[in-house]
Parts: C-alpha cells; structure tokens; sequence
C-alpha cells in the first residue's frame, strides 16, 4: 500500500511541477521606416536669400539589442555627403545627408524572428544646417519655406507578438 501511494504521489508532485513552470511563447516581430527630404527651397516676398555659410550634412545611426550589442556611427560633412549605417542582430539602421543636394534619408529597421525572445531598437537620424539672412526687403518679409518629404512605416507581428514601434 505504501508502495502505491509513493508512486501516486510522485506523479502528482511532477504534474504540479509541469504546470507551474511557464512555458516559452516566441513571436515574430517587424518594424521598418524610413523617411527623406529633397528639394527645400526658401523663398521670401521680397528680397533674396543669403547663405551665411556652406551647408553642413550629418548622419548618425544607431542599433542595440537585448543581447548587448550596441553599435552606433556618426558622418559629418561641410559641403559634402555623409553616410552613417549601424548593424546588430535582428536590428539594423541607415542615414545620409547631402549638402550638395540639399537633402536627407533615414532608415531602420527591426527584424526579431518567432524563435527568438529579444528587443530591438534602431534610430537613423538625417540632418542639414545652414544660416541664412533676406537681404534686400523692407520691413517684415514673409518666408515661405518648401520641401518634398516622403516616409514609409510599416509594422508585422504575428499572432503571438506583444509589441511593435515605428
């Protein structure tokens, strides 16, 4: 009889066992954007436009995950191009400025497949600067300000995934 009721209850204690141990769930989780400028233009009512100084184009991106990567770059340019790209796993980003072309493109994205249980974050950032005066006007002169900006965002998880940003 005792043989019998040690073996029950071993089999209840590895059943209890087995239901509260938390099983692993994976997702899949996707997140793309990008977004860019072109052709700015600066118009005022009266008088003309003066650039002080060249334009100067920078770029910086970054990647990171749970895993401990970290990888982040930086491009400066007066007058020039810059380009920055940064690569992890599951997470990669892109940015370029043109200060020949007056414009600039960002990109990233986050790719974290179903069999993985991570978190991801990918940053690209763009940028032009330049200062400028309206010489030639008189008293308050309008500026109107003008350029083409086009982006993309897009977002996937599965049915399992918790949460995704773009």
């Amino acid at each position: 009889m005792f043989r019998k009721v040690s073996s029950g209850l071993a089999l209840l204690i590895s059943a209890a066992i087995g239901i509260l141990i938390p099983g692993s769930g994976h997702a899949t989780a996707i997140a793309t954007s990008q977004i860019s400028f072109s052709s700015l233009q600066i118009i005022p009512d009266s008088g003309t436009v003066v650039y002080l100084d060249s334009w100067t184009a920078e770029a910086f991106a970054q990647a990171q995950n749970s895993l401990g990567q970290l990888v982040n770059q930086f491009d400066s340019s007066t007058g020039g191009n810059a380009t920055a790209n940064a690569a992890v796993s599951f997470a990669t980003s892109h940015a370029s400025a043109s200060a020949v072309n007056v414009g600039a493109t960002a990109s990233s994205r986050a790719n974290i497949p179903g069999t993985t249980t991570a978190q991801v974050s990918a940053t690209g950032l763009g940028t032009l600067f330049n200062i400028f005066m309206v010489t030639g006007g008189t008293g308050d002169v309008n500026v109107n300000f003008s350029v083409n900006l086009t982006g993309n965002l897009n977002v996937f998880t599965d049915a399992f995934g918790q949460a995704v940003q773009s």
